[in-house]
């Protein structure tokens, strides 16, 4: 086997990234201090704790119209999840403010992007102990905003049972970047020929999709989330139930709005299921292990949340938080 030089390896490194190109935008490293925009820079030392161990955290957050949604609620989050595992996050939010807004500012004007924020324990060895890591570090990724396809907020996608268990408190509540019962739970779906599978705790209760929260609306015309005691707090979900709840005693369709312990015959039974998440928005499923939603098409309260969403994206505001 040859040993080859810097200059070769660049060019190897130039050779396999061309998919990227067009698509990955720029990415900020705190462990080379600065940012790079050619992809075949864009890397992670390989003893970094986030590579062998998947000990750090992560948050993803997009853009529309160059004004980043729910930055403070990502933020916020992104602390929490590294509190709990006893990292420092190396910049304070206004300072990783101040760096988004300096990757956006080399983004295309034409173009929404989605930013992968990633806080790490650190270079330093290849063991579990923590404390032989030099530092924690900050990784931001820019890339372009790929929509959800068009078709499936027309028609609904296809959703089903998990055989991966939900994980257990407290690392159900960390978004850490070991994902590993995530990928095996999108593996499952796309392996079944679905579009989500959602997952159960050992005791039946609903938790939630791969990277996404799930959403019941029933015949009673209640909104009903399951407990965030098996569930990642996602800040789009928080966003809808908000928005919903404002709709209690305004709009007769929506009775209430509530969290609680749902299980496979709660989805069984509901009128809508929807899927919700950073990316998606809000998603119909029209198709639940193989059998109709409600009539099988997209219904009302979809509808209905999709347009406050949308309108709120449009033109957000302080409003009162009923969930948090």
């Amino acid at each position: 086997m040859r040993v080859i030089s810097e200059e070769q390896v660049l060019c190897e490194l130039r050779k396999k990234s061309n998919f990227a190109r067009g698509n990955y935008l720029a990415m900020y490293s705190s462990w080379i201090g600065g940012i790079v925009q050619e992809p075949s820079l864009m890397f992670l030392p390989i003893d970094d704790h986030i590579v062998h161990r998947g000990d750090g955290v992560f948050e993803a957050f997009r853009t529309q119209a160059g004004h980043i949604l729910e930055f403070e609620g990502h933020l916020a989050r992104l602390e929490r999840s590294a509190s709990a595992i006893g990292i420092s996050l190396p910049n304070d939010s206004s300072e990783i403010l101040s760096i988004c807004l300096e990757l956006l500012a080399l983004a295309p004007k034409d173009s929404d992007v989605l930013f992968r924020l990633y806080v790490s324990r650190g270079p330093g060895g290849f063991t579990t102990n923590p404390y032989e890591c030099v530092g924690s570090q900050l990784y931001i990724v820019m890339t372009r905003f790929q929509s959800y396809p068009e078709v499936k907020y027309e028609s609904g996608v296809k959703a089903g049972v998990s055989q991966v268990l939900a994980k257990s408190a407290p690392y159900c509540q960390i978004k850490s970047c070991n994902y590993l019962p995530n990928v095996m739970m999108k593996k499952e779906a796309v392996d079944r020929g679905l579009d989500y599978t959602l997952c159960f705790t050992e005791q039946g209760e609903l938790a939630e999709g791969s990277t996404e929260n799930v959403l019941l609306f029933t015949s009673g015309r209640e909104i009903v989330a399951p407990l965030f005691d098996y569930t990642l707090k996602g800040t789009t979900l928080l966003r809808v139930l908000n928005l919903a709840h404002a709709q209690v005693g305004v709009n007769s369709f929506v009775k209430s709005v509530s969290l609680a312990r749902l299980y496979k015959s709660d989805i069984d039974q509901a009128s809508e299921i929807l899927m919700v998440g950073t990316t998606i928005g809000v998603l119909p499923v029209t198709e639940w292990e193989r059998k109709p939603v409600g009539s099988g098409k997209v219904g009302p309260f979809f509808k209905m949340i999709q347009a406050l969403l949308t309108e709120y994206y449009l033109n957000p505001s302080e409003s009162e938080s009923f969930f948090s």
